[in-house]
């Protein structure tokens, strides 16, 4: 058995611009997109921690052979899950797909069909010592020291030049980069100006916060969608083109979720006519979008649920400017 763990929260980047791509004393990493994770080692035993402080490793069976590609008797790792397609491209849809099964059967299956990999870029901690207060220079060598790569861990690949890797992420239609000060410290629990995240394609994390009914009569067509600004959440739009099997798998939830009142400070004019449903703002999902003016968004498209992620963290200034 593993000794009793000591829950920790994910240092957080804080937005930035392509005026970032060049700062001095910092790297950049290319921004994946996964479930952040923290890997625990202890002894042979691993467990992995997403940021609602979940232990998850039930889902990834598959990352429990971590424990062979560290080099620690204990350690303390952070990185991302993702998980790849049959081209070797990252794939929302099977990372979605791993992050909500929960029957033994269904996680043994999938993680042999769609297997994850664990992209680790810091060390918090190695073999009882910590680093956290160690400057980001001196995590790398560690880290290097401590992860062998293979199928399923690599280590965050990084550069000097922000420019370059931010080209080759829009030409990789990844998220963008992370520009980290190579002089800080681990900022635990905190969204810190050390580390900047430079977007290649606009993406939002939303709090669903209604459904209206599809073709189908009782089921979800598309999804009204909300965000946090100063502490109130409020509506910015709806998002549609979801499968029959996606509403046949979040309907249940979405009915369990059912309430009165909208959840929001706004609302759509003439919603009571319009047929929404509005919910407890429990579910968070990911979409891209082309902009967000006066609080409503334009060409949104989805991209997955998140189970990662706390509705309360989806904030307007945290994530996008808006106009």
């Amino acid at each position: 058995m593993m000794p009793e763990l000591q829950k920790l929260e994910p240092m957080l980047a804080k937005l930035g611009s392509v005026k970032d791509l060049s700062r001095k004393y910092f790297i950049y990493e290319p921004y994946l997109g996964g479930t952040r994770a923290l890997v625990y080692k202890s002894g042979d035993h691993i467990r992995i921690l997403n940021r609602k402080g979940m232990w998850i490793e039930f889902r990834y069976p598959e990352l429990l052979e971590l424990v062979k590609n560290i080099d620690a008797k204990s350690a303390v790792i952070d990185g991302e899950i993702i998980v790849l397609d049959a081209k070797g491209a990252r794939s929302y849809a099977k990372l979605e797909m791993r992050e909500h099964l929960s029957g033994a059967l269904e996680i043994e299956t999938k993680s042999k069909e769609s297997p994850a990999t664990f992209v680790a870029f810091d060390v918090l901690m190695r073999n009882n010592r910590w680093y956290t207060d160690r400057p980001l220079y001196e995590r790398k060598k560690v880290l290097d020291e401590t992860v062998r790569d293979n199928a399923i861990v690599k280590k965050s690949q990084w550069s000097r030049s922000g420019t370059e890797l931010f080209r080759e992420a829009k030409k990789k239609k990844l998220e963008g980069v992370v520009g980290k000060n190579i002089n800080s410290r681990y900022e635990e629990g905190k969204r810190s100006g050390n580390w900047i995240k430079i977007q290649a394609e606009k993406t939002l994390d939303c709090v669903v916060v209604g459904w209206k009914e599809g073709k189908k009569p009782g089921f979800m067509g598309s999804l009204a969608l909300g965000i946090y600004k100063d502490l109130h959440l409020y509506y910015i739009g709806t998002i549609g083109g979801f499968s029959d099997e996606f509403a046949k798998i979040w309907q249940p939830r979405l009915n369990y979720l059912h309430q009165k009142k909208p959840p929001v400070r706004n609302t759509p004019e003439n919603w009571e006519g319009q047929g929404y449903h509005w919910l407890k703002p429990s579910l968070v999902c990911e979409i891209e979008f082309s902009d967000l003016v006066k609080m409503e968004l334009k060409g949104a498209v989805f991209r997955r649920m998140r189970s990662d992620k706390e509705p309360q963290s989806c904030t307007l200034g945290e994530q996008v400017r808006a106009k």
